[in-house]
């Protein structure tokens, strides 16, 4: 049996059972190599991703949950090419552990075109569970609540044969509903879903249901796919206000499940390991009635511990909260109180999911925590498998462009030559001594014509003026002037815009130290002009909410089609100065916040898109947000 990377041939993974838990994954042990391994498949049954060997049934669901959690963005793909010659798909989690990866490729560019196969397998595979068909709000309401998952309403519909779930504050009110699922195993699944996007801000948009003409509050994955709806809206308003309650649920149904009541952490050492979460252990308090959760690294030590659950299925939760956050930097927030320093691990809507141990001061606990972060955590992150022979990683991306240097600062006019005597320019030009007497011989014809015709005044002869030769321009080796427009340049009117993106702002504009911690577009640093512009197509063209952005951008600067105007000529490269104040936006819904980009490196790289009307358009390349500033 070969076996290369610890993962078996594909021909093995494709003869594999489908996994009952887990719809669209294959799951089975394997007795020769005595370890657990997993397949993520199409709807057709296709393998796109395999896993590694697994030395415990339980470390291999966690794999599963991380490709979940991972697979639906396009930033978590690459390409590598192995020690056997082979190009393959890789799969990484935010920390950059590898997850998953394809079967072998022949070359490059076929890899490269399978990152495609695996992103869409997701959505494929949703379209394949999900029947389009929301019940009234109604009977979400009446449904009975989830003994599996605090928060939540599931039941099967006899009516439909479907399976659904609703999303409910402490109250009960239905804030989100599902659509019918053809088994619990897919509404799970969908819960889950849920559960991963809930506390993201940007997951939530507005939409109106031509159906019915209502409006409804919509949960996307980072793929775009709707995974819930609120009830009906009269009007968009509403329903954006609706939006707050929807996001404030989870805050809400985890303060009715969680108590602030934190162990010393000596309560957390030598607990009982958690069969279901690898790097966990989990235990309920004789003393307060409470179920707790601790985060342990490979030698036991606690790394994280948790607050007080009333129940044993709300602490779970926590600790799938935490598997969803402890990647994202972000998430990490240096904090005091009185017995000293320690660090809290947030959720994407700032709520404490643990903290760490305390340290007696702040260097301590850094002098632990890089470290930690760097190496260590990277470990009780990555699934337990079977010892693998390291391979190099080999990321191919496109080798990026120098950056063009622009600046908004006026040009600085020629400077004036002074005079020199002849002997001495001649000397200065060197071998070129006979082009200085060119201008001379001119002006001494010129002179001597004049005075033949008497000043060329008389008898009807038309005078004859000539042009002065142009000033000499000073060259700059760096920053190549552009040749001089044949037609008018537009000049943007930022007091006149009345899209909030191009609109001048007055007020005081807010820092930014780093880009990336809300992306719009994604990192876009491997990209050409070209390339660029190829993907906002992809998203023009793929998603509704993205198409409607770029055709208002491109409208607003000033062409009446919109996106279908753009062409890649208009799009370049750029390098943005440090300081500059402008709009940038952020997130997948396309907000907008007034900034200076108090940034450096590569966070100053952009590409410009050439507007109509002068109202140049930008987007940073390393979150693909939107960014425009007045240059006048």
């Amino acid at each position: 049996m070969a076996q290369f990377n610890n993962y078996l041939d594909c021909d093995q993974y494709a003869a594999a059972p489908d996994s009952e838990k887990y719809p669209g994954f294959k799951t089975w042990f394997d007795a020769d190599t005595n370890a657990w391994y997993f397949a993520v498949v199409t709807n057709r049954g296709r393998v796109v991703l395999r896993g590694e060997a697994y030395t415990t049934e339980a470390a291999r669901d966690n794999g599963v949950e991380s490709v979940m959690r991972n697979r639906d963005t396009a930033e978590r793909y690459v390409t590598e090419k192995g020690e056997d010659g082979d190009w393959y798909v890789v799969l990484k989690a935010g920390n950059h552990q590898e997850i998953a990866r394809s079967c072998p490729y022949s070359n490059e560019a076929d890899a490269q075109a399978g990152i495609a196969a695996c992103f869409s397998s997701y959505t494929e595979r949703f379209a394949d569970w999900v029947i389009d068909n929301y019940l009234p709000c109604e009977d979400y309401v009446a449904a009975p609540d989830s003994e599996k998952y605090p928060g939540f309403k599931s039941w099967r519909d006899d009516a439909t044969n479907s399976d659904y779930f609703a999303v409910v504050t402490d109250t009960s009110r239905v804030v989100l509903r599902s659509e019918g699922y053809k088994t619990p195993a897919a509404r799970d699944n969908g819960i889950a879903s849920v559960m991963r996007n809930r506390d993201m801000e940007e997951r939530y948009d507005v939409i109106q249901d031509e159906s019915d003409g209502k409006w409804y509050i919509i949960l996307k994955a980072g793929n775009h796919q709707e995974i819930a709806r609120s009830c009906a809206f009269d009007d968009p308003a509403m329903a954006f206000k609706g939006i707050a309650a929807c996001f404030s649920t989870f805050t809400e149904r985890k303060a009715a499940t969680i108590l602030e009541d934190y162990l010393p952490c000596d309560a957390y050492a030598n607990k009982p390991v958690a069969s279901k979460y690898e790097g966990f252990t989990s235990f309920q308090d004789e003393a307060t009635g409470l179920y707790y959760f601790a985060s342990v690294d490979k030698n036991g030590k606690v790394v994280l511990k948790s607050e007080g659950y009333k129940a044993a299925e709300s602490r779970d939760n926590g600790i799938e909260s935490v598997i969803r956050n402890r990647t994202i930097e972000e998430r990490w927030v240096k904090a005091k109180d009185d017995d000293g320093h320690y660090m809290s691990l947030r959720a994407g809507n700032r709520q404490e999911i643990a903290r760490t141990c305390h340290f007696e001061s702040e260097g301590a606990m850094m002098g632990w925590w890089m470290p930690f972060s760097a190496a260590a955590f990277a470990a009780v992150v990555a699934p337990v498998v079977v010892e693998k022979i390291p391979e190099p990683v080999v990321v191919v991306a496109p080798a990026p462009k120098p950056p063009v240097v622009i600046s908004t600062a006026k040009p600085t006019p020629p400077p004036v030559t002074s005079y020199k005597e002849p002997e001495v320019a001649a000397a200065a030009a060197g071998s070129n001594w006979w082009k200085w007497l060119l201008p001379l011989l001119l002006l001494l014809g010129l002179l001597l014509l004049w005075r033949s015709c008497g000043g060329c005044n008389k008898s009807g002869v038309a005078k004859t003026s000539v042009a002065p030769p142009p000033a000499p321009v000073a060259v700059d080796t760096v920053k190549a002037m552009a040749p001089p427009p044949t037609s008018p340049v537009a000049v943007c009117n930022c007091v006149a815009a009345t899209d909030p993106v191009f609109r001048r702002n007055n007020g005081t504009p807010k820092s930014l130290s780093r880009l990336g911690t809300n992306p719009e577009f994604g990192d876009s640093h491997g990209l050409s002009p070209e390339q660029f512009y190829n993907k906002l197509a992809t998203r023009h063209s793929d998603n509704r909410v993205d198409k409607q952005f770029l055709d208002r951008m491109f409208k607003a600067m000033g062409y009446a089609d919109g996106f279908a105007a753009a062409k890649p000529a208009m799009f370049s490269a750029v390098e943005l100065p440090a300081g500059t104040v402008g709009n940038i936006g952020y997130s997948e819904a396309h907000k907008t916040l007034y900034a200076r980009l108090d940034t450096q490196g590569k966070d100053l790289l952009a590409f410009r898109i050439k507007a109509a009307n002068g109202c140049d358009l930008h987007f940073m390349k390393t979150c693909g947000n939107h960014f425009f500033f007045c240059e006048k």
